[in-house]
């Protein structure tokens, strides 16, 4: 299992793909209200009754460009969720690397109070995190889809003033 918080309201995470992962994450991040599932196949297949709000928004992770739609729908889920202060948003893919570092870090960015270098820092603290708790997750030095959420803000910023 690897989830964290990167901040007091978002959680990133992956790697859930068996019931005992997930009845983990379930218990690790107490309080989890909404989800943003990243994956072909949502891992809360294993959920009877789902405790959380659940976007199910498949990104594939294929290193291509990803256009302004996934992150708008994905940013768009977070930024109404995240009004509440009480509620606890988990974003996840499938290893907890690329898709959700990268939709976290759009999130952060178009929530308003967070500049690109703090977003980026959020992340990778929560990943340096993960790499202490399981040595297989190699160091994240970077986000994945950086320069496309850079993009996509630019285009953000404009339409949302």
């Amino acid at each position: 299992m690897r989830c964290e918080y990167a901040t007091p309201q978002i959680a990133i995470g992956g790697a859930m793909n068996t019931r005992e992962a997930y009845d983990q994450m379930q218990s690790h991040l107490d309080g989890i209200t909404h989800i943003i599932c990243l994956t072909r196949l949502c891992q809360h297949r294993f959920d009877d009754t789902p405790k959380a709000e659940i976007l199910h928004y498949y990104m594939p992770d294929d290193g291509k460009f990803k256009p302004y739609r996934y992150w708008a729908a994905c940013v768009e889920f977070a930024l109404d969720v995240l009004e509440n202060p009480h509620s606890k948003l988990l974003i996840h893919c499938a290893a907890g690397r690329n898709r959700s570092t990268s939709v976290a870090y759009a999130v952060l960015r178009c929530k308003g109070n967070y500049q690109s270098w703090e977003a980026e820092k959020a992340i990778l603290r929560y990943a340096d995190i993960i790499h202490k708790r399981d040595t297989d997750y190699p160091p994240l030095n970077s986000i994945k889809y950086k320069a496309d959420v850079d993009l996509f803000y630019t285009r953000w910023k404009v339409e949302h003033k």
